[in-house]
């Protein structure tokens, strides 16, 4: 399927009719607007304003699953309190999916800093644009 920079799918727009009649109908990449396809267009956007509805409900009941747990991590560390090795998203992830029985992935994980030292520290579970959870990470030394 083709598609033209700068218009988005389902999007009206007014076009020189050369150009609708040598281009776009013949490679249909356009319909001409009539009232069957308005009421589709209606439909197609009906459904995705429902489904963006029910995915936004979804991320916030999931954020406010975990929205401010204390998550405690066990890892190696010296007398001095630092890590071996810092603390990875993936492990975070790892421990809240089998715990809680979430579907977080790794790049939803975002750390103030990064995790270096024992102690707690601030995280940041992204689920959707604008939907968020803090939870706190509890790192001690095994």
């Amino acid at each position: 399927m083709q598609t033209i920079p700068g218009v988005k799918k389902g999007q009206i727009k007014d076009v020189a009719e050369g150009y609708a009649q040598h281009f776009l109908l013949p490679k249909k990449i356009a319909k001409v607007l009539t009232e069957n396809v308005m009421d589709d267009l209606n439909k197609v956007k009906e459904r995705q304003n429902k489904k963006e509805s029910k995915n936004t409900k979804e991320a916030q009941s999931k954020a406010g699953k975990i929205s401010g747990i204390f998550l405690p991590i066990k890892t190696k560390a010296s007398t001095n309190g630092t890590l071996y090795a810092a603390i990875e998203p993936a492990q975070v992830v790892e421990i809240l999916n089998k715990q809680y029985k979430t579907e977080i992935k790794p790049d939803s994980v975002i750390f103030e800093k990064p995790i270096k030292n024992i102690g707690q520290h601030k995280v940041r579970i992204i689920f959707a644009p604008g939907i968020f959870a803090m939870i706190s990470l509890v790192v001690s030394a095994e």
